[in-house]
């Protein structure tokens, strides 16, 4: 995931390296209510914290035993709540 930042005449910067830390892709990218450039991002086995117009993020789970499928910002606390996690069937 690279999260891209406008320069002063609005167009988008160039990407800096990205940085892979869910695998396959998020399962879910939600804006914190309360700062507008902090991201939370869940997919396969973390979650992760960003800030906007950076390459890595600020905070990153380690893993865990089963995998995200979402994860939400507090709306009354600047604070994510815990992500929730699905099991596979075997």
């Amino acid at each position: 995931m690279c999260l891209l930042q406008a320069n002063a005449e609005g167009e988008e910067a160039s990407a800096p390296p990205s940085v892979r830390v869910h695998a396959g892709g998020a399962a879910a990218l939600q804006r914190s209510p309360f700062h507008d450039d902090v991201l939370l991002s869940a997919g396969a086995w973390t979650w992760a914290v960003w800030r906007e117009g950076t390459s890595a993020p600020l905070l990153q789970s380690p893993a865990a035993p089963a995998q995200y499928s979402a994860a939400a910002w507090s709306p009354t606390r600047p604070g994510a709540a815990p992500p929730r996690t699905w099991y596979r069937g075997t």
